[in-house]
């Protein structure tokens, strides 16, 4: 993303339901998982949050106190994310009937 900020966490699920399965066989605890797992939530929550400033920035400088027509013509090349299920598409910022905004 033009942010550097990837959310698509695949990997991330995967060591849960890995550890989820473990616990049910009774090889891990539920307490360690739980730690572990809430431990990397916190760094990309991190993340997230280290980035909040830079993303409302861009935000407020393209969509802030602009007419319809000129939003539509920024939101163009307004791609912020990749699509997490195919992993290729690119989000974007839309412009709805009504003006709202919203992802596609």
């Amino acid at each position: 993303s033009k942010m550097g900020l990837n959310l698509d966490k695949p990997d991330l699920r995967a060591e849960m339901e890995k550890d989820m399965k473990a616990i049910a066989e009774g090889n891990l605890q539920k307490d360690d998982a739980l730690k572990k797992h809430l431990s990397a939530m916190m760094k990309i929550l991190q993340q997230v949050q280290d980035k909040s400033k830079q993303m409302q920035d861009y935000l407020s400088k393209h969509l802030v106190n602009t007419k319809a027509t000129d939003k539509k013509e920024m939101l163009k090349n307004s791609d912020f994310a990749v699509c997490p299920k195919c992993k290729y598409s690119k989000l974007l910022l839309r412009l709805s009937k009504t003006g709202k905004m919203f992802v596609a």
